[in-house]
């Protein structure tokens, strides 16, 4: 697969969620879902591991990986939390890509070292929920120093 065909192939790999009029938590959790279904299909993970593979042949392909799909995502997520939060940028972006890192968790590297999928779906929900708590606690904590200010 050529460079150009990847970015091609990554630009609809995480496809966002559409936002509902739940509340933050329950939106968080959905696009954790989406997200780890995205990271765990089985073609994706075989296409995760050849960019691994060949960074160090082809940096340009990891980079083109990396801003179709990491980049993409912590970016959404990081849209999200500043329409919500009021948090700036740099935070939201900080946050954003720790929630994803923690839906991932430790289940994602046990699925790319060749364990079954199916063993490992109640860790990515717990880590799901994992994840939204931790953004919760952290915009709470914001929106408490606001309000203090105010």
């Amino acid at each position: 697969m050529s460079v150009l065909g990847i970015r091609e192939f990554c630009s609809g790999a995480f496809e966002a969620p559409a936002q509902n009029a739940g509340s933050f938590a329950e939106t968080l959790r959905e696009v954790g879902r989406s997200f780890i279904s995205v990271v765990i299909d089985p073609v994706n993970l075989a296409l995760f591991r050849v960019v691994v593979a060949e960074t160090e042949r082809f940096p340009a392909l990891a980079q083109r990986f990396h801003a179709a799909t990491v980049t993409r995502a912590v970016t959404h997520v990081a849209d999200l939390i500043m329409r919500r939060t009021g948090l700036d940028e740099d935070r939201a972006q900080q946050l954003a890509a720790t929630f994803l890192e923690m839906v991932k968790g430790p289940a994602l590297l046990r699925l790319l070292l060749g364990a079954s999928a199916a063993p490992w779906n109640a860790s990515f929900e717990r880590q799901t929920d994992q994840a939204v708590a931790y953004v919760m606690s952290q915009t709470v904590a914001h929106e408490g120093r606001r309000r203090g200010r105010a």
